[in-house]
């Protein structure tokens, strides 16, 4: 039987709609704040493996992900999982503040799609990884750029006397950089871009092959690593078969966005070999480590962007 669009998210656009049970969750929350857009997204039915041979996913079990309904409002985001069945627990709503988010994940492949949120709570950073049919990837992401625009510190908490003034030579470096990304990439960043931000550095990384291994030989994707004025901004595709192509290579569109007051440290580590940049994220309290690795070329780029992060030459895409 074929899927329809019964598993594709679905626009609220009046709480009548709500099935009753999350209706009556939401309620307070919706009365307190504006809610630009409400969204339902069914449960997701699934089997297949982001990497790897597509024979692969047979061997796994059906994984059946619950109804989750997203309230965008001014600064936060609530989300309720389940739909208030006969067997289901009590629903309850997770509140996440727009200020509080420490990363946004967006991952799509074909018409699989899923965000995943990173926020600070106290002493800890939270995470929930929310998957659903990328017909509904673009309202999704055109609500999170506005929640992260609208948290964006303005320029002028960074005054132009203490920056670097504009040298020229650099910002023909970053142009020609750019203009030798795969075209992919390109657009990627481009589309990554907020409104108005401005890039600093780009750090392109191709896949990296691991000496002597013959069965999955590709250690990493192919990367791109964006300092801008505003965020880190993480953009890979798929580690490559062995080869050096998959169908998850070609489509996979995955960016990881972190704000730059959210970038608490990065150290270098060596593991088998294999020079590991970790990136810590969070607050002075609540922190999390989000770990790639590098080629040492590559480490000395990020070492000499980091330096004088941000400066005035940055290039627009």
């Amino acid at each position: 039987m074929r899927r329809g669009t019964e598993l594709h998210p679905r626009i609220i656009y009046d709480t009548a709609e709500l099935p009753a049970a999350i209706h009556q969750t939401l309620a307070p929350y919706l009365a307190a704040q504006t809610t630009h857009r409400l969204i339902m997204i069914p449960a997701q039915h699934y089997r297949e493996l982001q990497e790897g041979p597509w024979w692969r996913a047979l061997l796994l079990e059906l994984r059946i992900t619950p109804v989750r309904t997203l309230a965008f409002q001014d600064d936060r985001i609530l989300i309720v999982e389940g739909a208030g069945g006969e067997y289901e627990p009590d629903l309850a709503v997770i509140v996440i503040p727009a200020a509080n988010l420490v990363a946004i994940q967006l991952a799509t492949v074909l018409l699989y799609s899923y965000v995943e949120l990173w926020w600070a709570v106290a002493d800890r950073i939270e995470t929930i990884r929310i998957e659903f049919n990328s017909v509904g990837a673009d309202v999704i992401e055109r609500e999170l750029r506005r929640l992260r625009s609208a948290e964006q510190p303005q320029r002028e908490m960074m005054p132009l006397t203490e920056l670097a003034p504009v040298d020229p030579v650099a910002a023909h470096e970053h142009k020609q950089k750019r203009e030798a990304l795969p075209l992919k990439f390109r657009n990627f960043i481009r589309t990554s871009l907020l409104p108005g931000e401005t890039i600093h550095a780009i750090i392109y990384e191709p896949a990296i092959r691991q000496p002597g291994v013959r069965l999955n030989p590709f250690l990493s994707p192919n990367r791109a690593i964006v300092l801008t004025d505003q965020n880190l901004i993480m953009i890979k595709d798929a580690r490559p078969g062995k080869k050096g192509h998959s169908l998850s290579n070609v489509y996979r569109y995955d960016r990881f966005f972190v704000p730059r007051r959210y970038l608490h440290n990065v150290k270098v580590s060596i593991q088998s070999d294999i020079t590991y940049v970790d990136f810590l994220l969070g607050t002075s309290r609540a922190q999390q480590t989000e770990s790639i690795p590098l080629l040492p070329p590559r480490v000395a780029e990020l070492r000499r962007a980091l330096a004088d992060w941000p400066v005035e030459d940055a290039l627009r895409v």
